[in-house]
């Protein structure tokens, strides 16, 4: 019925909100290890430069 069909549609919708905060966080973390990883290569880069 309507009902059923209105209920099952309200909690499809909740799944996906909660799916796709977790694909926000989850992209979130990796584009932080990224920044880290560039930062890392660029400190590393710099520091041979830096002690000649």
């Amino acid at each position: 019925d309507a009902k059923a069909e209105a209920k099952a549609d309200v909690k499809e919708a909740k799944v996906a909100t909660k799916h796709a905060k977790a694909r926000t966080k989850h992209a979130a973390k990796h584009a932080a290890a990224k920044t880290e990883a560039a930062k890392d290569a660029t400190v590393a880069a710099a520091a041979p430069a830096s002690t000649k």
